[in-house]
């Protein structure tokens, strides 16, 4: 009876091959690619749904700012505001004051995060980009108030699920506190469409949707002169 030689055989060790380990890598890289455009969408709709509730926090604050001035607006710029006079805008800070709507979220800070989306804040070619905050329609959130855009309220305003409040902003020099019709035209140029090829906007009756800017239309921001 022939018996092999320890000497002879050739014990396989526990660990992987040179070749094992080549094919385990090209697996994973190539899973990896397959993964990378479904993570791209999840990443790019958070950021979308981010959008969305900031714009819905801002129209509570709104609305609690109604509550307490007759159901009006708060003016987009000017010292308008009742319990602060300052000269900035709706969002910025007056020093160590609270802004118009600071004490309807959380104080200044808070404003200022929520005022600016998501997609304004990413860095830009390496750099931090300028936040650039949202655009406000200034037939209701006016500017210091004239005869051309009064303070309005809510009652006043027909058809409050279609009138545009404030909506994603354009960046760099196409930025703008607002628009209206001699801003803006019907192109929207302030309005950005940054969630797959549409706008968030918050509407005048406090929801939150968003639209391409080719389905907006004038009567959309003048309610006045354009109406619905």
């Amino acid at each position: 009876m022939k018996t092999s030689s320890p000497f002879l055989r050739q014990p396989r060790g526990d660990g992987f091959t040179f070749i094992e380990i080549i094919l385990v890598v090209a697996v994973v890289l190539v899973l990896f690619a397959l993964a990378i455009p479904s993570v791209q969408k999840g990443i790019v709709k958070s950021r979308e749904i981010q959008c969305a509730r900031q714009l819905r926090q801002l129209g509570a604050a709104v609305a609690l700012y109604q509550g307490e001035n007759n159901g009006a607006f708060p003016p987009a710029l000017g010292s308008w505001f009742p319990q602060v006079p300052w000269n900035g805008s709706w969002y910025e800070p007056n020093k160590n004051q609270e802004m118009g709507l600071a004490a309807y979220v959380g104080g200044n800070r808070k404003l200022i995060e929520l005022a600016v989306c998501p997609l304004n804040r990413l860095p830009v070619n390496g750099k931090t980009s300028t936040p650039y905050p949202y655009a406000v329609n200034y037939y209701v959130f006016p500017t210091t108030p004239v005869a051309t855009f009064p303070i309005r309220r809510l009652a006043g305003i027909p058809q409050p699920s279609k009138i545009v409040v404030m909506t994603d902003s354009a960046t760099g020099s196409g930025w703008g506190y607002g628009f209206n019709r001699n801003t803006d035209g019907t192109g929207f140029n302030r309005v950005a469409e940054p969630h797959s090829g549409r706008t968030n906007i918050l509407w005048a009756d406090g929801h939150v949707a968003p639209v391409k800017k080719s389905e907006l239309q004038r009567g959309n921001i003048d309610f006045v002169n354009y109406p619905l």
